[in-house]
């Protein structure tokens, strides 16, 4: 199974940018969101909340998978 299919099992959508691939689930109010920076090779994971601004995110198991079947898919590893 690709990534976009792995992220949309546990609930995310997928954005697409120029430099970045975007995964978000939730909604205005709480929003978590896993960054691919395709330049730099770099991977943030975060929650933005309506109230407290961008907050570190912690990563389930399933989601550190999929992760890593993006990682492949973009040949970083």
């Amino acid at each position: 199974m690709n990534a976009e299919k792995m992220f949309k099992e546990l609930g995310y959508t997928k954005r697409g940018f120029d430099d970045f691939i975007v995964y978000e689930k939730g909604d205005y109010i709480s929003l978590n969101v896993i960054e691919f920076h395709l330049k730099n090779k770099i991977i943030q994971s975060y929650i933005e909340e309506c109230e407290l601004g961008n907050v570190i995110s912690g990563l389930t198991v399933d989601e550190l998978k999929a992760i890593n079947q993006q990682c492949k898919e973009l040949g970083w590893s």
